[in-house]
């Protein structure tokens, strides 16, 4: 049996039986835990691989939690059930069975000629390992079933139980050698050339005949000669990454590749970041001596390999070198990232958050260089802490103005986000600055305070009087705000002339219900409301306002945003689209347990529902709430406190959104991130 722990999948298992009906047969079945399911896939090939089709076999409800999964003698699905959704033991577990009402398993056979082609798996492999280690005769049912059966499974059973005998006579390989060249699957074919590794088979032919993906990658992962290494080389650039792997199998098994390889010579990227690889994980330590060439790489993956390489084996003699790509080529975020950690570690220092981090020296010295590559000063600013001594509130109003518009965007986002009491004068003037773009001037509308009296008036008439993007940047700034007679009259004179989602930002600010937000959590409901155009920008607003749904205070967002929930970072090519939704509509659903806040009773009669972050050394408790807020208490200040088997998201947020804006955060969380 499979299992495991986590939100899903949990279990999987390849059914080759014949109990259920004959589609089954070669499908992944899968345990998904969080989604209460057990799944089927579909296999079809794709290239060296396999693309899956999802189809539910068994979906339950709330308390139907599928983990364990195996198949029985019989060809019946057999799968645990975990019940509920705490990962704490509980006494409540069950096992079911998945069977056919119209399929039976055939009787048993009586012999071991019939055996081999039994409807029982199991059986089907005891009959074949007894097949190849008895009597001569077993050897030939085996080869008579290579090659006489239409079934591939029967086929490939004799072939793995023949293989698998380490064969010594010449007819067993010329067996082999047939199924090579001539069996019609393409997958027994490779298993074929994977299963003749000590059989002198002449892999040249196999690259001669041109054959399908899945068996020239086969053939490449057993290429282990000198005779083959220009062609692994040339696959380490092949546009399927299974045939890529194979050869870097086939070179890593070999170890033919040396430190003296002209990697220079290599003009595909994929090649070199290959055999920068190789070299990392070679056992011989003359390799190291070729880091600098891979640090002075033209591609940002080989010269990634080279910091990670540095950093896990601490090779302090290249601190420098790491010092000097942060200030000239590290322009890709990833590999940015990658040279400050490698930093920490070359350097000793422990990232705190008390703590002045040795690295930041190195970025606020990249960020005030304007010789900088703009990539990498907008890189150098986001990885700094808006608290930073250096980012003064006199350098973010010189980078607000930069030539360089990212530069700009990311001073404005962190003046937003900066203690500097005067940071909303600064981000008034350049919210009414017409030379700014739309898009400048509505992150800094983010910034101002509504609570201010004179900021309150600008937001009013930038409302009615700036650009669309700026004007509804202004609208969701004043949420929660109570309007005069006078400014609800502004608002009105201009509403005719604005777009349906500006009117549905001025009436969720009037006090207006939004009668196109829909009361039920029914996700199909939300989901047909939800299609529609949608600006990823603006989704990205919505993330990061203060005075909006507040995502950022619990979840990061490509460097930006608070670490009290998940990194969001990739969520686009994670999650679909329904389970985005279903999670803002209902985030306590499913909740991870180490996301479960706890209700806190404090001795001053307080209740609080917060999440644990951390435990000091004396015993003080640090919590967050959903607002960002940090709480220390004492255990003696504490009453009481149980998990509430919530999550710290809270609810009713589809509520608090307009549909656009809904439909724009959406588009943030999906699309692609750099």
């Amino acid at each position: 049996m499979v299992a495991g722990t986590g939100e899903a999948p949990s279990g999987i298992v390849a059914y080759e039986s014949d109990l259920l009906p004959e589609e089954y047969r070669g499908d992944l079945l899968v345990t998904s835990w969080g989604d209460h399911r057990i799944e089927r896939y579909r296999l079809r090939r794709q290239g060296a691989s396999f693309r899956g089709e999802m189809i539910p076999l068994v979906v339950g409800g709330e308390n139907f939690r599928p983990v364990g999964i195996t198949l029985g003698p019989d060809g019946s699905v057999f799968f645990s059930d975990w019940v509920d959704k705490s990962y704490e033991l509980h006494g409540k577990g069950r096992i079911w069975r998945l069977s056919s009402a119209v399929n039976d398993p055939s009787p048993r056979p009586a012999d071991d000629g019939t055996a081999i082609r039994s409807k029982d798996r199991m059986l089907r492999e005891a009959t074949a390992r007894k097949l190849v280690t008895g009597p001569v005769d077993g050897r030939r049912i085996l080869r008579r079933e290579l090659i006489g059966t239409s079934e591939s499974r029967i086929r490939a059973l004799a072939l793995n139980a023949l293989a698998n005998s380490r064969i010594t006579n010449a007819r067993d390989r010329a067996f082999v050698w047939d199924a090579i060249k001539d069996d019609p699957s393409v997958e027994i074919r490779a298993m074929a050339i994977a299963s003749a590794q000590n059989l002198g088979v002449d892999l040249e032919k196999v690259f001669a005949t041109n054959p399908e993906p899945p068996v020239y990658a086969e053939a490449l992962r057993t290429a282990t000669g000198k005779e083959h290494v220009a062609r692994l080389v040339n696959e380490l650039g092949n546009a399927d990454p299974f045939v890529r792997q194979a050869a870097w199998c086939g070179l890593a098994r070999s170890g033919i590749v040396d430190f003296q390889y002209p990697i220079q010579d290599l003009k595909n990227p994929d090649q070199r970041a290959g055999i920068a690889l190789l070299w990392r994980h070679s056992q011989d330590r003359r390799v190291a001596s070729r880091i600098p060439q891979l640090l002075k790489d033209s591609d940002p993956s080989v010269r990634f390999i080279a910091v990670e390489w540095i950093a896990e084996n601490k090779l302090v003699e290249y601190t420098p070198d790491i010092k000097a790509m942060l200030g000239q080529g590290a322009s890709t975020r990833l590999l940015f990232a990658a040279c400050l950690a490698a930093l920490e570690r070359l350097e000793g220092t422990v990232r705190k958050a008390t703590d002045e981090i040795k690295a930041e020296d190195y970025v606020a010295r990249i960020l005030a260089d304007e010789s900088s590559a703009p990539a990498v000063r907008r890189q150098a600013l986001r990885a700094l802490r808006p608290t930073h001594p250096q980012l003064t509130l006199e350098f973010l109003r010189k980078l607000s103005t930069d030539p360089d518009a990212g530069i700009r965007l990311e001073a404005i986002r962190t003046l937003r986000d900066s203690p500097h009491p005067e940071r909303s004068q600064a981000l008034l003037q350049l919210a009414m600055a017409a030379q700014f773009s739309e898009q400048e001037r509505a992150e800094a509308v983010m910034g101002l305070d509504p609570s201010d009296e004179a900021s309150r008036n600008k937001l009013i008439d930038l409302a009615v009087e700036g650009p669309v993007s700026v004007a509804k940047e202004a609208l969701r700034s004043l949420s929660g705000q109570s309007l005069t007679d006078e400014q609800v009259a502004k608002l009105d004179t201009v509403a005719t002339e604005r777009d349906e989602a500006w009117q549905d930002l001025a009436n969720r600010l009037k006090g207006k219900p939004n009668s196109k937000v829909l009361e039920s959590n029914k996700l199909y409901n939300w989901l047909d409301r939800l299609a529609g155009p949608a600006d990823a920008q603006v989704g990205e607003r919505v993330f990061f306002h203060p005075r909006g749904v507040g995502c950022f205070r619990c979840h990061e967002m490509n460097g930006r945003g608070g670490n009290t929930g998940p990194d969001l970072s990739t969520i686009g090519t994670t999650t679909t689209r329904e389970r985005l939704v279903d999670s803002i509509l209902q985030p306590s659903r499913e909740v991870a347990p180490h996301f479960v806040a706890q209700t806190i009773v404090t001795v001053d009669g307080r209740t609080v529902n917060a999440l644990l972050v951390s435990q000091d050394v004396d015993g003080t408790l640090r919590y967050v709430d959903s607002s960002g807020y940090e709480l220390a208490l004492k255990p003696q200040d504490i009453v009481e406190r149980v998990q509430s088997g919530k999550s710290i998201m809270p609810d009713g947020l589809a509520g608090t959104m307009t549909l656009q804006e809904f439909r724009d955060l959406l588009a943030y969380l999906q699309q692609p991130k750099p």
